[in-house]
């Protein structure tokens, strides 16, 4: 560059010759972009009439419906949505109410369904990572993740009948899931039944209290109500598999141990592992589960028999200890029966919890003050301290819950915008956050994935 031409002058005419050139490259349409003067930069990149369907913009202004998903149209197969505390892993609630996933054992694999997938980007096939998005292109099916055998099943008795059916989206001609985080509602529909049946479950969930929204449990509401003019007999019967060192237990670490729990305020079976090797208390599943109705009025088995599904489930009674071996399933069941009278409607609440305390990561050796605990094992030693404290104190944390979901909902706002809004909200159940003994808070990017400073975080 020659020195005698002032700075300013060079600015300009490099200005103006690049006008030039980009004006001649451009199509028409960029050429539109450019401002009246000629000069760039363009007044913006987006056209201002983005020729949108006027009848859609004004759709989503009304009020409209919650979220509703149904079997008879095929939408509950992916359904995942995040039923447990904040920080205590990820449990989600499946279409029909099942829980699946459980990622609860301090794994650290990248997503639901870890795997990378070939997809056709239009004009070659392309390898597509979990980070990158292989689980939209083949979105993990919830029946396929469920790690832990866990379901509820109801019995009525009506007319000299015997009606006995699972909560499982085979058993029923429809089932709607409504997702109004953090309850979901999902209702069995069988119009041949006097009755109707629907499931709340979630986790316990409210704002500005750090500590119960943080409780690694869900909870389940299961409303019965009676359609007729005489009274039925109705059961409910839940039951859990225990997950106690469920992925890496091998015979020679000990046996699975079920143990009936009763208080006044619930009835229950706590399951851990009966470690004859100490290695097995180390590993990353090595912890504890529990089931429980909330409530008085129940019968324990510490060993059901599920398969096939019969009245058995409903009448079996066994408050042994009992132990199996790790190649064998040890399933805990409770059931609670109520008369319900003509219109009356009666609750069934349970609670499952779990307890695996083990923070393993690859980067846990630079921060050391998360060497020690989760958050939520420095408030109970195993899951049969989560479960009590939730059952005795149930009324008031499950109706402070709801009256939050009733509130966030009940707004002029449209359904959609209220459900995208919280949707990140979520996230926070999952094991993407961390809470750890010492109260700090970390994400997944910054212990499991990468440097919290690392460039997309």
């Amino acid at each position: 560059m020659r020195k005698d031409i002032h700075r300013r002058t060079f600015i300009r005419n490099a200005s103006f010759a690049t006008v030039g050139l980009t004006t001649l490259r451009l199509p028409g349409w960029a050429k539109e972009l450019i401002n009246g003067s000629g000069m760039l930069p363009p007044l913006h990149n987006i056209p201002s009439d983005k020729k949108l369907n006027p009848a859609w913009i004004k759709s989503l202004y009304e009020r409209g419906k919650p979220s509703t998903y149904l079997k008879s149209k095929n939408e509950l197969r992916y359904i995942g949505m995040p039923a447990g505390g904040l920080h205590t892993g990820t449990v989600y609630v499946g279409g029909d109410g099942r829980l699946w996933l459980w990622g609860i054992y301090n794994d650290t694999e990248e997503g639901i369904d870890p795997k990378t997938v070939l997809w056709n980007n239009g004009t070659r096939n392309v390898s597509v990572r979990s980070r990158d998005g292989s689980a939209y292109v083949e979105p993990a099916i919830a029946r396929n993740k469920m790690l832990l055998e866990q379901g509820f099943a109801i019995r009525l008795k009506y007319k000299n009948k015997t009606i006995i059916k699972e909560l499982k989206e085979e058993d029923w001609s429809e089932i709607a899931f409504e997702a109004t985080y953090p309850t979901a509602t999902i209702r069995f529909v069988d119009k041949k039944l006097p009755v109707e049946i629907e499931m709340k479950s979630g986790a316990i969930f409210i704002p500005l209290d750090a500590d119960d929204s943080a409780l690694p449990a869900t909870v389940f509401s299961i409303h019965i109500k009676n359609n007729t003019t005489e009274n039925i007999e109705v059961s409910v019967a839940g039951w859990l598999e225990n997950g106690a060192n469920k992925i890496t237990a091998k015979e020679k670490d000990g046996t699975r141990r079920n143990k009936a729990v009763a208080d006044e305020t619930y009835r229950g079976v706590f399951s851990d592992f009966n470690a004859i090797n100490n290695d097995a208390t180390k590993q990353r599943d090595a912890g504890s589960t529990c089931i429980a109705f909330v409530g008085c009025n129940a019968i324990i088995n510490t060993q059901a028999q599920l398969w096939p599904l019969s009245e058995n489930i409903f009448t079996q009674k066994n408050e042994e200890i009992k132990e199996a071996d790790v190649s064998e399933k040890l399933v805990g069941n409770i059931t609670a029966s109520h008369v319900l009278n003509p219109g009356k409607t009666e609750a069934f609440n349970y609670v499952i919890s779990w307890h695996f305390d083990h923070p393993l990561s690859k980067r846990l050796d630079k921060l050391p003050e998360v060497k020690g605990s989760y958050y939520y094992a420095s408030r109970f030693k195993n899951a049969l301290e989560v479960m009590e404290y939730i059952a005795n104190n149930f009324k008031k944390m499950y109706n402070t819950t709801q009256l939050w979901c009733k509130t966030y909902y009940d707004s002029t706002l449209p359904h959609w915008f209220l459900e995208r809004t919280f949707l990140n909200i979520g996230t926070l159940a999952t094991a993407n956050t961390y809470r750890f003994a010492n109260g700090r808070f970390w994400g997944w990017e910054g212990v499991n994935a990468c440097e919290g400073t690392c460039t997309h975080v």
